[in-house]
């Protein structure tokens, strides 16, 4: 089975549909998002309207979180106007943690805290103490910004 996730577009509508032309290619079996959809990128609300249009199951992130917790901040607040509140409101429903039905376990960062960020060398002992409560036979995390 072929998953592909996508996660941290932070708005970024050309970067998301240059994503999307390679998922034509690709053609995974299941896509999955793994949050910060809006902020910090100019196109907040196509972001957020593309990813419900696909109906790709997913999970928020920590800056969408923030569209909520930290609109006084000029660039959240910015972004937060751009979505509106029914979008906003969607943001803000999505779970923090994500199964399927084949054992795939996806959350944003770490399960129950949405900032930490764990880097790519972190040892496996530190990586399973981490995600396998989580059950799954694949965890999957998104938050760093690196491959």
């Amino acid at each position: 089975m072929k998953v592909a996730i996508v996660s941290d577009v932070h708005g970024n509508l050309v970067a998301l549909e240059a994503v999307l032309a390679d998922l034509e290619r690709v053609r995974p079996d299941l896509v999955v998002h793994g949050g910060d959809l809006a902020f910090n990128g100019p196109r907040p609300a196509e972001c957020v309207d593309r990813i419900r249009e696909l109906g790709w199951p997913g999970v928020i992130g920590n800056m969408d979180r923030a569209l909520e917790t930290h609109r006084r901040e000029p660039r959240v607040g910015w972004a937060a106007e751009r979505i509106g509140p029914e979008r906003n409101a969607w943001l803000q429903s999505l779970p923090m943690e994500w199964r399927d039905e084949n054992d795939v376990a996806l959350v944003h960062a770490v399960p129950g805290d949405l900032w930490k960020g764990i880097l790519p060398d972190t040892d496996d002992g530190e990586l399973r103490a981490i995600y396998g409560p989580l059950g799954a036979r694949l965890a999957v995390y998104c938050h760093i910004h690196r491959p």
